[in-house]
């Protein structure tokens, strides 16, 4: 039987199996288009990314350090080339500025990239992306040890030079605008591959192996950086959240004895607690009647003097001036109408009296002993006396209606602890204070324990202020305590110095320098309570670090004061010094209170000398214990953890060699660490540095595609 045979449908499937293969490879041939189209663009895009990433590094990078205002610098599109081979297009290119959520100025360059490309019609398109990159300027506290000088300052007894020997040990970024020495007796150790030595002078190794003592890299003859950053602190002190003044009872007239307020601050959970009162820098002189303004009257009659005017029996004459003269003649009333006649008659026999001209920069000065009571005649008083001294220069006496100041020159108060010029002052009687030398803060009524308790006068009683954001404190025209466990982000700031009428004369002036000064350990509150180790981000396991932070900017010195808290009286209360802070001792050293000690040999000023003394002769006064510890006042070991800026280098330690030739003498031992949360942030508004070139020093803090 012959086979079935069918008829019909070959065609029909050999053209579904045709058109099935057509649909199947055209569709093959479209995804394969639409891909390498895809792939094309994706390859333009990246081209275009790679552009504008290469007209922020070659147009707007080597600027941005100088930038004053927002600026365009190129507009129209422009072809890179590296000689002949094309790097790609770019437009737009300019440069800016915006400031952060923590108030911080951040500088931004950005750049559009261009690249080109053929459409499925054959038609040129460009692809367009655009890239930035954030700068902010390096911040001070992102070195762990800087110097304007690699010279000491601080306190008295300063030596020549100072140099990095095996007792210093330093970890991150060091840098110091001047020279840097190493010791002839032992080399330091920078130690820590993420450490950096800059130096805008040379470096002088001595005995010492670059190889072995540094672990990170070291560059000399660098730019140096601007200091102080004067323009960065006057926008910290302008932008202060909480100002606390103490200059209130200053300058209002050599009627008027200054009066200067101590202001202390105490960090704890929530915020911090302030407190000022009112002090004196001695000599004190004991009080007595008060000054009286008046106006010199040329009239040598009681009956002919006016009211508001003081004058004398006989008129200025060569050669002797008014040495002739034995009589005032005062009117009852002052200069401003005010009735004085209680002032007058506070004054008794042997009193001394100083009339001096209150015209500025003039000099003329008298000062008379009375040898009578005021008496009253023709409406005005009238005292007897003798003639101690008179300066006149240029022989000219005190001019008619010229303002004159008539006080009471009083002698030292004897009720007033320490009272001696030498034991505040390390220079002449006729001079001022410096910002190296002695100084002196007003101890806080409870550390004198040993005298008897006496409630201040407050200015501003222990007062609380709770935060909860960052803050910048503005201690003004004062110095400042501080001590506490801190818990958010600060900075304090003072100024340089404030000048003052000295209370034994009104008409010599002096100065005090706005030191801040530790009264006691200042750590964080999530630090290591034995040692303030600062716990610290690490990037391999996680680890967040803190987010505390603590700036301390002086105008002048940052000092570890001689306190029970601090181990005074060679660490009689067995305590070390723990310090959580990016310090900033503008204008001169962060030191400790060194000419305040007690060893034998080396805690009393020179009385006759005090521009030569090494010590305030309080050190074993304060504690009320009158016995000295010999040739050691060592007060531990200072736990430090933060950044260390300062215009010369401070003492931590005195002994021998040099003008305390003692040993192991006097001051602290030192265990000092970075704290590299500080690379992450920085204290509030803190200052940023600048080269000398003009440029700001720039971190990169952000870079991507806009």
């Amino acid at each position: 039987m012959r086979p079935k045979v069918l008829k019909g449908h070959i065609l029909p499937l050999t053209t579904a199996l045709t058109m099935s293969g057509l649909i199947i490879a055209l569709s093959f041939l479209k995804y394969s288009s639409s891909a390498s189209r895809t792939l094309e663009f994706r390859i333009a895009s990246e081209k275009a990314y790679l552009a504008a990433q290469s007209g922020l590094n070659h147009e707007v990078i080597p600027y941005l350090p100088f930038y004053t205002s927002d600026t365009t610098l190129i507009h129209e599109e422009y072809t890179y080339k590296d000689g002949s081979h094309e790097i790609g297009s770019y437009k737009a290119v300019g440069m800016g500025s915006y400031f952060d959520m923590r108030g911080r100025e951040v500088y931004r360059g950005y750049a559009t990239g261009i690249s080109k490309l053929r459409s499925f019609t054959g038609e040129m398109i460009s692809v367009e992306r655009q890239a930035y990159a954030d700068f902010r300027g390096k911040p001070f506290s992102y070195y762990m040890y800087f110097t304007h000088a690699e010279e000491p300052g601080g306190g008295p007894g300063l030596g020549a030079y100072v140099s990095f020997g095996d007792k210093d040990t330093l970890e991150g970024a060091v840098h110091t605008n001047g020279n840097m020495t190493m010791s002839n007796y032992g080399c330091p150790k920078f130690y820590n591959e993420t450490s950096k030595v800059t130096v805008g002078g040379t470096i002088a190794f001595n005995n010492c192996n670059p190889d072995s003592i540094f672990d990170g890299t070291w560059e000399d003859s660098v730019l140096v950086l601007d200091y102080p950053p004067e323009v960065s602190l006057a926008s910290i002190k302008n932008n202060a959240n909480y100002t606390f003044t103490a200059d209130n009872f200053i300058g209002r007239g050599p009627s008027v004895k200054d009066t200067l307020i101590m202001t202390k601050l105490v960090f704890e959970d929530g915020g911090f607690v302030v407190s000022q009162w009112p002090y004196l820098i001695p000599p004190v002189v004991s009080s007595g009647p008060e000054p009286i303004e008046y106006l010199w009257s040329t009239d040598t009659l009681a009956s002919t003097v006016d009211n508001g005017k003081l004058g004398i029996e006989h008129s200025f004459q060569l050669p002797g001036g008014y040495v002739t003269s034995d009589t005032l003649i005062m009117s009852m009333e002052d200069m401003h109408a005010v009735n004085v006649a209680d002032e007058i008659t506070g004054y008794s026999i042997n009193d001394t009296m100083i009339i001096a001209s209150m015209a500025p920069d003039s000099f003329k000065t008298m000062m008379v002993k009375v040898v009578s009571i005021p008496s009253l005649i023709s409406g005005n008083y009238v005292i007897k006396m003798n003639i101690v001294s008179q300066f006149f220069p240029n022989n000219r006496g005190f001019a008619a209606d010229e303002p004159v100041l008539l006080s009471y020159k009083a002698p030292p108060d004897d009720s007033f602890p320490h009272n001696s010029f030498a034991k505040y002052h390390s220079h002449g009687p006729s001079d001022i204070c410096r910002t190296a030398g002695l100084h002196h803060y007003d101890f806080p009524p409870e550390q004198l324990s040993h005298e008897t308790p006496k409630q201040p006068v407050w200015i501003t009683p222990p007062t609380k202020y709770n935060v909860t954001m960052e803050v910048v404190i503005y201690v003004k025209r004062g110095q400042v305590l501080v001590e506490g466990e801190i818990d958010g982000q600060y900075t304090v700031i003072t100024d340089e110095f404030t000048e003052y009428r000295r209370h034994d004369d009104p008409f010599k002036w002096d100065r005090v320098y706005n030191n801040i000064w530790f009264v006691d350990d200042l750590v964080f509150n999530d630090s290591n309570p034995i040692n303030g180790a600062v716990p610290q981000p690490d990037p391999l396991t996680g680890a967040q670090g803190t987010t505390n932070r603590m700036g301390l900017i002086s105008g002048a010195n940052v000092i570890i004061a001689n306190t029970a808290a601090n181990g005074w009286r060679n660490r009689a209360e067995g305590v070390d010094v723990k310090i959580n802070a990016a310090i900033m001792a503008v204008n001169e050293s962060f030191s400790c209170h060194y000419w305040q000690n007690s060893t034998t040999d080396y805690h009393d000023p020179e009385y006759g000398n005090p521009a030569a003394s090494l010590a305030d002769g309080r050190g074993h006064l304060v504690t009320g214990l009158p016995s000295t510890t010999g040739v050691a006042d060592m007060r531990g070991t200072v736990y430090f953890w933060g950044s260390l800026v300062q215009l010369k280098r401070g003492y931590m330690r005195r002994n021998l060699p040099g003008p305390y030739p003692i040993a192991p003498g006097i001051g602290y031992y030192k265990n000092y660490h970075f704290d590299f949360n500080l690379w992450i942030s920085s204290p509030p508004r803190y200052p940023t540095t600048e080269k000398s070139n003009g440029g700001r020093d720039l971190l990169m803090v952000g870079y991507g595609e806009l």
